[in-house]
């Protein structure tokens, strides 16, 4: 196996187990996180109980999917997928809930961390889910949503335009750190196999060596005794 397969296999199996990790816990979180939803907005308490039900049960249903295939881009699409479940039904809450100035909006900052995070997504795919999550938040209180407070609603963006930033450049850098690990345990585990090989010659040598002294010792023993 090449350094590029070695890397790219364990990139694979980081990504699968780290996607159906983030599957499971965003399920847990969305519902225990339905107990606010009783305090800060009673009235919306069993719609908003509704969307978090059916959002947790397709994540886990997602879990079961990331065990079906031990491909980087397979795990990156389970996540994305995962990534935009989440952001629709945080929306339709917010769009519920007070639109450009819902207190909701935070949730979309935990998801897009515990998105990029967790998930170990390349450059590209980071941007993808970056766009996909400001765009399912941004749009439809654009379209739906009378902005009733410019300046807050401004702040908020910027806050969140910031956090997003902010979770890319950690994802590159733990990217590359990782991918920088990978490679140093090859090329260690390389060097490994390369001196046991070096060993397993001497040994051979060494046998055939004593063999030989044995063999000569032998025969001047025997000359000796003629």
């Amino acid at each position: 196996m090449s350094k590029k397969e070695y890397v790219e296999s364990n990139l694979a199996r980081i990504a699968r187990s780290w996607t159906g990790i983030i599957c499971f816990l965003s399920a847990i979180t969305f519902l225990l996180l339905g107990i606010l939803d009783y305090f800060v907005t009673p009235e919306n308490f069993y719609n908003f109980l509704i969307y978090r039900v059916v959002t947790a049960a397709l994540l886990i249903g997602l879990i079961f999917l990331t065990r079906l295939k031990e491909d980087r881009r397979y795990q990156y699409t389970i996540g994305m997928i995962a990534t935009v479940l989440s952001t629709a039904a945080l929306e339709l809450m917010i769009l519920s809930f007070g639109g450009d100035v819902s207190p909701y909006y935070g949730g979309i900052t935990v998801i897009i961390i515990a998105s990029l995070g967790f998930i170990p997504f390349n450059a590209i795919w980071s941007i993808a889910a970056i766009c996909l999550v400001y765009s399912i938040y941004l749009f439809p209180i654009l379209i739906f949503s009378k902005i009733t407070h410019p300046a807050l609603f401004a702040s908020d963006n910027a806050f969140l335009a910031a956090m997003f930033g902010t979770a890319f450049l950690w994802r590159i850098m733990s990217n590359r750190s990782t991918v920088k690990e990978l490679e140093l345990q090859y090329e260690l585990g390389e060097d490994k196999r390369r001196v046991e090989a070096d060993r397993d010659k001497l040994r051979a040598t060494l046998d055939i060596f004593s063999q030989v002294v044995a063999e000569v010792v032998s025969n001047e023993r025997i000359e000796t005794y003629l």
